[in-house]
């Protein structure tokens, strides 16, 4: 209850200094949550910590833009793209210090062709991407990742690159992934050994009460959204009314928050609409039974909002910002 007037404290607050892209919040005594918005301004990489905008080195690219974002221990992981004469580069923000990943985690036999996950357990860093030979012609890569700089190939060999995440559970390194017969992620790697969860579509994980699940679309039947239990095999089919498809997932205090690009449910109950039709989500996130959001409206003027429980916190009308994800961390 003290976090709940803690937070209506800080919404008030907000809504009486104004909603303006350079505002700063100065409400650190009464903010139970810090909220981190990734995204770019002027064409380069920026984040805004409860509104306070602070830019990322990017090594002098000409556009730049920050594509994730983690926070632990104080700590700001921040994952993004550059892209410099026409050659592009993912960088990695540690508390606003960049490395190049593509560069660094190049091999003369193996150069990085993507990065596409992150995932920070304590203070070990995971990345998850794929690498390719530049010596053979052919579209053959290796899905590997990085933890601590220290690569380990999950699997060589493969013509097939998908939008692999990764997630740490116990010591153990889930990773979403392919077979060598699709391009899309149908399935999901534990240590190394591939479940193949057929004709589904896999959106991302999600921990529920120290289990993992991944959660997706069928291919054959489109309004029929799963949640998958990694460790009991079970199914959840979740549908919606216009036959959507699930975007997020989140479990929170035995809650379970579910999302596609207008509609937020909590325990099947519709709890958050977007009326626009020309609006979405951008991202979602939950904490202590809050939903904390980013908007886009794709009106006669393009605009973004951040906001908590439906309340505007940050908004933007200016085409030199954009607004990609967010984080949120209990204070």
């Amino acid at each position: 209850m003290k976090n709940l007037y803690s937070l209506l404290a800080f919404v008030m607050l907000l809504l009486s200094v104004g909603c303006s892209d350079d505002d700063a919040l100065n409400a650190s005594t009464q903010n139970p949550v810090d909220i981190y918005v990734i995204g770019q301004n002027n064409s380069h990489a920026a984040y805004w910590k409860n509104n306070q905008m602070i830019s990322l080195n990017d090594n002098a690219s000409s556009f730049s833009t920050a594509d994730s974002i983690i926070v632990k221990n104080d700590i700001v992981h921040i994952v993004g793209t550059s892209y410099n004469n026409g050659v592009t580069n993912k960088l990695y923000w540690k508390n606003g210090v960049v490395t190049n990943l593509t560069q660094t985690f190049s091999t003369p036999d193996q150069a990085v062709r993507r990065i596409t996950g992150m995932d920070v357990v304590g203070n070990d860093v995971y990345f998850v991407g794929y690498t390719k030979n530049p010596i053979i012609a052919a579209e053959i890569y290796d899905l590997v990742y990085w933890k601590n700089g220290i690569k380990t190939v999950v699997k060589s060999n493969t013509n097939k690159i998908c939008d692999s995440n990764i997630k740490v559970l116990n010591n153990d390194v889930y990773i979403i992934g392919t077979d060598d017969i699709n391009n899309f992620p149908n399935g999901y790697y534990k240590n190394g050994v591939f479940t193949n969860l057929p004709n589904t579509y896999i959106e991302d994980f999600a921990v529920n009460n120290n289990e993992m699940c991944v959660f997706g679309q069928s291919m054959f039947n489109v309004s029929n959204n799963f949640i998958y239990n990694t460790n009991t095999g079970n199914y959840t089919v979740i549908n919606f009314t216009d036959n959507s498809e699930m975007k997020y997932l989140s479990f929170d205090n035995t809650n379970m928050y579910y999302a596609n690009d207008h509609q937020v449910y909590k325990n099947g109950t519709l709890i958050s609409q977007i009326q626009d039709g020309s609006a979405y989500y951008n991202d979602i996130k939950i904490l202590n039974d809050n939903v904390y959001s980013v908007k886009s409206f794709n009106g006669v003027v393009f605009n973004q909002t951040v906001e908590i429980n439906n309340t505007i916190v940050l908004f933007t009308n200016n085409t030199q910002n954009s607004y990609r994800s967010l984080y949120v961390v209990q204070n």
